[in-house]
């Protein structure tokens, strides 16, 4: 639903404003900065193609594991970006140069993906502790085949049974 108002949202904005201005917002700058309007028409669908297949697996990957460790790899992925973007494209553009501010954001992300880590860590063994002294189980049976999205997941038959 998220990559629907987005898409409607650029479509608008492309209808309102970008055609309108086809030639100051487009073909200026294309002519201007050297670029190829045949490599535009290749690069293009190949952008949009890896957009596609990046969205759906990030939304897989939502189904088959915890919400926090995809922002974790989210996070993870944010820090790698601000580095490669530095080595890559810092002659290019200097806003992509990795500075200050950069730094003390993925020093934040590193700390706090850290502390969670950590923190997760105690409260696996402290559960696993619980479970022992109290003795209750959770049974966490699914069907053979698993459901593969949210709303099947959903629907899925999860019990917990704690024995007296």
């Amino acid at each position: 639903m998220v990559g629907g108002y987005a898409s409607l949202f650029t479509f608008i904005y492309l209808a309102v404003h970008t055609i309108p201005n086809w030639k100051t917002e487009v073909s200026d700058v294309v002519v201007n900065r050297g670029g190829s309007w045949l490599g535009i028409l290749i690069v293009y669908p190949l952008v949009t193609i890896s957009s596609l297949l990046h969205s759906l697996n990030y939304y897989v990957l939502m189904s088959r594991i915890n919400n926090v460790a995809v922002g974790i790899m989210q996070s993870l992925r944010a820090v790698l970006v601000f580095v490669m973007s530095h080595y890559l494209f810092c002659s290019v553009s200097s806003t992509q140069c990795f500075n200050e501010w950069k730094f003390v954001s993925a020093i934040v992300v590193i700390g706090f993906v850290t502390m969670f880590s950590f923190s997760s860590n105690d409260e696996d063994k402290i559960n696993k502790n619980k479970g022992k002294e109290s003795n209750a189980s959770v049974d966490l049976t699914l069907p053979a085949n698993r459901p593969s999205g949210p709303a099947q997941r959903a629907n899925s038959r999860l019990s917990l049974s704690i024995p007296s």
